[in-house]
């Protein structure tokens, strides 16, 4: 389904520039290319971040237009993270013709998208071992890397990495992913069709390849994972992508083939050293951490019971988060779950009676009733059964239902922590059984006052958290 081609969107993508404005008091503004380092084979570089500036006073916000972007990368089959669906806004600034709206003119971005192929190369930095033949695991080539196979392809795509590399990958082992269909964008046929000089378009193609073969990468490990695990439970060994002693020093590549009418291709070596990318951590870590000390008086655990608290929920959510970072969703859903389990439950707490709880934590912040939210946790509560008792995977949207939920319950601690007064040892109990007695009131269909919400740490509106 297109974007409304509607006031509201157009309000909002008529106002993005990626060129400071000259009143720039009346806009804001958000990173559609990062500053980050670039690493090739011979070094290392870093890179200036692209923003995407927008006026202030548009009723739409960035957060809502780039998840109805990702929304429409979704149905396209394509990958639909928030980092892809800035790269369409960011191109969409520089098309030179103005004069569809804007919206229609997203929609062709989109409509761009259509089908390619991709395989994908994980390569070590050690040799194989002088007895390893390759061998096959669904999907899977392991052993020796077939070098010349990807010498081949590489220059078949129109890349120049191995004339500048001539001695790059020899006698490597190597894990591919033979070649499979992948939606990507034309972007060959965008540059043409809006006019975009390839200079001008080039380093954010880059970077959206490079967000996909990070993708690509995430998942890949997951499948690999999924293809040893009967073989493994019946006493095969365990190949393990994730060790940093192992596939430190190697690289992941990704090459992507017959894009679009002219059946262009992309060559993507990703460096696989293990490092911390200091060009996104010392702008974001301390950038966060004054958010959280200006909103929510917050500096560090402390010895508090509601402190605790706050502890052991982020470290299941955390653990979701590394999860869904390594392409596993199922485990990522099942330790958000646990998070909610362990802040709202108790011995005597039935599975309903924890999602009237978090219910009444999230369903103003979120913008529905409370009726409607008991029912969307609900049914994150059958997706969790059926996956414990079946082994049923949560499917398509789970992560996007709980989410919501997770990231409401932990500004709610974040605003109980703040008050001096909560810091004391009892108080959680006290703070659930009043969770219960709103429960009860609104089951009862009587008004909870906004005073006493806020006193329990529950947002009122939409604005807070």
């Amino acid at each position: 389904m297109a974007i409304p081609d509607i006031d509201i969107f157009n309000e909002l993508l008529s106002s993005l520039t990626l060129e400071e404005p000259v009143t720039p008091g009346e806009y804001d503004r958000i990173e559609a290319v990062p500053e980050r380092i670039l690493v090739d084979f011979s070094g290392a570089s870093s890179s200036r971040s692209l923003w995407l500036w927008y006026r202030t006073s548009c009723t739409l916000t960035p957060s809502r237009l780039i998840e109805k972007v990702r929304k429409e990368l979704q149905g396209k089959g394509h990958a639909s993270g928030s980092d892809v669906a800035l790269t369409l806004l960011a191109i969409l600034c520089l098309r030179s013709k103005r004069i569809e709206s804007p919206t229609t003119c997203l929609n062709a971005i989109i409509g761009a998208i259509g089908s390619a192929e991709s395989s994908q190369y994980l390569i070590a930095s050690f040799p194989p071992h002088p007895d390893v033949q390759e061998f096959k695991l669904g999907d899977f080539s392991i052993g020796p890397l077939n070098r010349q196979q990807l010498v081949y392809w590489c220059q078949k795509v129109g890349c120049d990495f191995f004339d500048r590399y001539p001695d790059k990958f020899r006698n490597r082992f190597a894990i591919v992913r033979s070649a499979a269909s992948v939606q990507i964008l034309d972007w060959q046929h965008i540059r043409d069709t809006f006019n975009i000089s390839h200079s001008t378009c080039e380093p954010i193609v880059n970077y959206y390849f490079e967000v996909l073969t990070g993708y690509q990468q995430e998942v890949l490990r997951s499948d690999f994972r999924s293809a040893q695990e009967v073989y493994v439970a019946a006493g095969a060994p365990y190949i393990d992508l994730d060790q940093p002693q192992v596939w430190n020093g190697g690289s992941f590549i990704s090459i992507f083939r017959n894009i679009g009418k002219k059946l262009f291709g992309y060559f993507c070596p990703l460096d696989m050293g293990v490092r911390i990318d200091f060009a996104q951590a010392h702008r974001r870590l301390p950038a966060k951490a004054q958010e959280l000390f200006t909103d929510y008086s917050f500096t560090k655990i402390g010895k508090a019971e509601i402190h605790r608290t706050l502890e052991t929920y982020c470290r299941f959510v955390v653990k979701a988060k590394v999860h869904e970072n390594d392409a596993r969703v199922d485990e990522a859903f099942l330790h958000y779950v646990i998070a909610l389990d362990l802040l709202f439950g108790d011995k005597d707490a039935s599975t309903q009676k924890v999602s009237k709880r978090a219910a009444m934590v999230t369903s103003r912040l979120l913008g529905e009733t409370f009726p409607d939210t008991v029912e969307r946790v609900r049914k994150i509560y059958d997706r969790r059964s059926r996956y414990v008792h079946a082994g049923d995977t949560v499917g398509d949207g789970a992560l996007d239902s709980v989410r919501p939920i997770v990231n409401g319950v932990l500004f709610c601690l974040l605003r109980l922590q703040r008050d001096p007064g909560n810091k004391r040892d009892g108080f959680v109990d006290e703070w659930l059984k009043n969770l219960d007695y709103f429960v009860a009131a609104a089951e009862a269909g009587k008004d909870v006052p906004d005073q006493d919400l806020t006193a329990a740490g529950i947002a009122t509106d939409g604005r807070a958290g």
